[in-house]
């Protein structure tokens, strides 16, 4: 399967930063830690009416985004 060169930096990202951190697998929670990274997608979350500073402070996503990328 071939991904564009947008998603294989996101699929890199979120693999390294899970290495990174010594985590087992790589999660959702890791790709949408890396997606929040990134302004346009905040932006495009946030024009579909999503809360994102709630996404970022959920309980899933607190322990691993405390760690920032």
């Amino acid at each position: 399967m071939k991904f564009s060169s947008q998603a294989q930096h996101v699929l890199l990202a979120s693999k390294s930063y899970a290495e990174r951190h010594h985590h087992e697998f790589l999660t959702a929670e890791h790709l949408l830690l890396v997606l929040l990274s990134e302004q346009k997608i905040e932006f495009l979350l946030e024009s579909c009416g999503s809360d994102v500073s709630m996404v970022k402070d959920s309980k899933i996503l607190r322990n691993i985004y405390r760690h920032r990328i």
